[in-house]
């Protein structure tokens, strides 16, 4: 059965579609370059360059997809990280029934999963503290993560042994980037406390995690309706403990795709104590309304 492995040119991407082609066999396995439209063309022809010369060499299928970033983050206002996740699986997904494909495979790894651990603690995600699934299933299609235990150093040398060649991307040094910033600055200055918080991020969120799935549990669920297109949510939970009340919003916006934060979820829970029509716009694409019943979230059309 074919494999997708998503490729960027960098050290982690270059590793994975090594150990794929190695493992697999190399005509078992298509890479696919995701250009997100955020780095300049000279510097997206040089990764391209990397990744077409190295899957020629081992006669490795191979292509190259624009993704729509820009637009979809004005139009939805969630940021570019988020646009750029959601388009990268629809593609990859889209390419895996085109191809009669069962499994995408990305080179997330150990410090990926440390960043993103930060990145939602600084944005106030609560119960949603989980770092990057090892497997999913997304539209039928397996989306696989083998290198979440391996750090991106031991990737890169684990090329520079291999002879594996890689491309250096310049954009993860701009600092305009939140997840750049955490990468180049806070996980230097956490490591030269502990060497092993990678580890330890990780360790932290496992613990997280199996309390947020004992609440979860606890949930009253059927306080989240639907009717087409909208989502309700009762007003049984203003009288909820504190940490119901943020479950249960972190569970509707997740069913919604939106970005979880402590802003939005603030932001609901003082709803449900305005009057009676009051609302809010959520996001670009959803806007919520005070009702009888509780909280209506309506897309906009």
């Amino acid at each position: 059965m074919g494999r997708i492995a998503a490729v960027s040119g960098g050290p982690d991407s270059m590793a994975l579609l090594a150990v794929c082609a190695d493992v697999f066999g190399p005509t078992n396995v298509d890479a696919v370059y995701l250009d997100h439209g955020l780095r300049s063309r000279d510097a997206v022809a040089n990764d391209v360059a990397v990744v077409r010369s190295y899957c020629e060499a081992r006669n490795i299928a191979w292509t190259v997809r624009k993704l729509p970033i820009v637009a979809e983050a004005n139009r939805t206002k969630d940021g570019f990280e988020a646009a750029g996740r959601e388009w990268r699986y629809r593609m990859l997904v889209h390419l895996c029934r085109m191809r009669g494909y069962t499994t995408v495979m990305t080179a997330h790894h150990r410090s990926d999963v440390a960043e993103t651990i930060l990145l939602k603690i600084v944005r106030g995600s609560g119960h949603g503290l989980s770092g990057i699934q090892r497997t999913r299933i997304q539209e039928g299609i397996t989306i696989l993560r083998p290198f979440l235990d391996v750090s991106k150093a031991q990737l890169q040398v684990y090329c520079d042994q291999q002879e594996i060649p890689y491309v250096v991307d310049e954009s993860n040094f701009d600092l305009r980037f939140s997840r750049n910033r955490i990468r180049q600055r806070v996980i230097p200055e956490l490591q030269a406390i502990n060497p092993e918080i990678e580890r330890e991020l990780i360790r932290f969120t496992e613990r997280v995690g199996d309390m947020a799935d004992y609440i979860r549990s606890q949930l009253p669920l059927h306080w989240i309706s639907t009717d087409e297109t909208d989502y309700f949510l009762s007003t049984q939970l203003i009288g909820a403990h504190r940490t119901i009340q943020h479950a249960l919003l972190l569970e509707i916006m997740g069913r919604m795709s939106l970005v979880p934060s402590s802003a939005r979820v603030n932001s609901l829970i003082r709803l449900l104590n305005e009057s009676i029509g009051k609302k809010i716009q959520l996001s670009k694409r959803w806007y919520v309304i005070r009702t009888v019943e509780g909280l209506r979230f309506t897309p906009v059309t």
